[in-house]
């Protein structure tokens, strides 16, 4: 029988962060919940998640080095990263899959984690941004294409989609020069790069 799928959270144990691991743990999720990044890093070693979360308003640590540290020492590359509570207003830094505004943090920690530990959820099209949100971001709405999409903003976090979920296609934006050695990490045949909103617009009526 397939494994429920281990979720690792650095949270700083409010009743907040307690409401994501119960919600995950309703969903049959088996979490492990932590305030101390070390314990997390020393057992992430051992017993290899397949998601983190990482609550950026968690107290006496700071989300952002964590992020850096798991991101530098390749962790990421193994299991993708989920920000919560990451709003524009705040500095960001680059290797998060997944960047969650507040408001969007019960739906959308679900979501992804189905996404990462079921798959088969049916996407169409897997968008993979290779940009921070809020600054360069050219898609932070796709509802005008009117396609199911699956959006993230890592490389390593899009391949791991992929192990689990068949798209119709992967679009990359990114800059131009950096598209080939993504799209090899990524490591999927039916590729694409776009530059702007026009340039997606064509290649989505393409794909309907």
């Amino acid at each position: 029988m397939e494994q429920p799928g281990r979720i690792f959270m650095i949270d700083n144990g409010s009743p907040t962060d307690l409401r994501y691991q119960n919600l995950l743990e309703d969903q049959g999720y088996e979490v492990f919940a932590t305030g101390n990044a070390y314990q997390l890093i020393r057992y992430a070693d051992e017993l290899h998640p397949q998601l983190y979360v990482v609550d950026k308003n968690a107290e006496n640590v700071d989300a952002w080095q964590v992020l850096s540290y798991l991101s530098a020492h390749h962790y990421l590359d193994k299991a993708p990263a989920v920000m919560l509570n990451a709003e524009s207003t705040q500095t960001m830094t680059k290797g998060a899959a997944h960047y969650v505004p507040a408001e969007e943090n019960e739906k959308m920690l679900v979501e992804i984690a189905h996404a990462y530990c079921r798959g088969n959820l049916g996407y169409k099209v897997l968008l993979l941004e290779d940009y921070l949100p809020y600054s360069t971001n050219e898609f932070g709405k796709m509802e005008e294409f009117c396609i199911s999409y699956f959006k993230v903003y890592d490389a390593h976090g899009a391949k791991m989609f992929l192990q689990r979920n068949a798209p119709q296609a992967v679009i990359i934006h990114c800059r131009k020069e950096a598209y080939k050695k993504i799209s090899d990490i990524v490591g999927f045949d039916n590729t694409f790069y776009v530059e702007n909103r026009g340039n997606m617009k064509k290649l989505v009526s393409f794909l309907k």
